[in-house]
């Protein structure tokens, strides 16, 4: 309900909103969704990594976390805090 209603609103898709929207669902347990979001994202800042990298990390999948952080750093221009 509320990602839907996040959608509907143009200015609600902000780069932050959308990482609020990864942790949650990440700590509701459906990374899915999470992962979903972070892929729709048309700006990623270090937040929004931060939060993606830590849903994989908190869900076991340290392995993919570690891809994610190299992906973030080699490719998105976005350097670790």
């Amino acid at each position: 309900a509320i990602h839907g209603y996040m959608v509907k609103q143009v200015n609600a898709s902000d780069v932050y909103s959308e990482s609020t929207l990864i942790d949650m669902y990440a700590k509701c347990g459906n990374l899915r969704s999470a992962v979903n979001v972070f892929k729709r994202m048309q700006e990623k800042n270090i937040v929004s990594w931060n939060s993606i990298i830590a849903a994989y990390g908190n869900h076991g999948r340290l392995k993919d976390s570690l891809c994610l952080f190299r992906e973030m750093v080699e490719e998105s221009g976005v350097r670790p805090d």
